[in-house]
């Protein structure tokens, strides 16, 4: 199986103007920057709860704990969250109106107290991004941080 496209700064971009003109532009917006600056995956974005990613005062933790259940292969792991993806979900949590930790970080429309379903990414960057449709979840999946080489003030 080949690797799945990833998208660059430029494309990421592109597809936030998209969603900046649909529906429920904050949840997507936050939910794809996660996956793009996080390297997180779309089924580990939509498990996630408000607990996980804010502290007690309601600032952006350093990192994300993920345990074993929720995430692909069962070995539980540590996401560090860069100062991109801070100021990103600085303004989400902003625009959420419940923030109780033990709600989902992402509700479902219908039914808050319920994690949304996993986005499908095509369904909010049709062609008038200018790109292909063939782009599915793993189009931002792994462009996060993988390793060291990043400037030191992109952590702060």
């Amino acid at each position: 199986m080949s690797q799945a496209k990833t998208l660059d700064e430029r494309e990421l971009r592109r597809v936030l103007d998209h969603v900046a003109t649909r529906p429920h532009a904050a949840r997507n917006r936050a939910m794809i920057v996660m996956t793009f600056y996080a390297g997180l995956r779309v089924g580990e974005v939509s498990h996630l709860k408000m607990g996980d990613v804010y502290d007690e005062r309601g600032a952006v933790k350093k990192e994300i704990f993920l345990d074993g259940a929720r995430v692909k292969n069962k070995h539980a792991r540590t996401v560090f969250i860069p100062g991109k993806l801070r100021k990103e979900l600085t303004a989400y949590r902003e625009a959420v109106k419940d923030s109780a930790p033990d709600l989902p970080l992402f509700p479902n429309q219908k039914s808050p107290q319920r994690g949304s379903r996993p986005i499908r990414l095509p369904s909010i960057w049709p062609t008038s991004t200018g790109m292909q449709v063939w782009m599915a979840p793993p189009a931002t999946q792994g462009a996060g941080p993988t390793s060291l080489d990043w400037p030191a003030g992109e952590w702060e």
